[in-house]
């Protein structure tokens, strides 16, 4: 089941198992905390996303 999150991390187009879904939120937060002065991670759909479900 862990191996086939990893496996499946890249894919963040593709609704995967709450799991999949788990590693490819913290992957997107992960890339815009390091750096948020970089706006190329702000602008991406899913971190968009993880933000609303976490202010929600």
């Amino acid at each position: 089941m862990m191996y086939q999150a990893v496996y499946n991390h890249s894919d963040k187009h593709v609704k995967g198992s709450v799991l999949d879904e788990i590693i490819k939120d913290a992957d997107c937060a992960h890339h815009a905390l390091r750096n948020p002065m970089e706006d190329f991670f702000w602008d991406r759909e899913r971190i968009q996303q993880v933000v609303q479900e976490m202010i929600n």
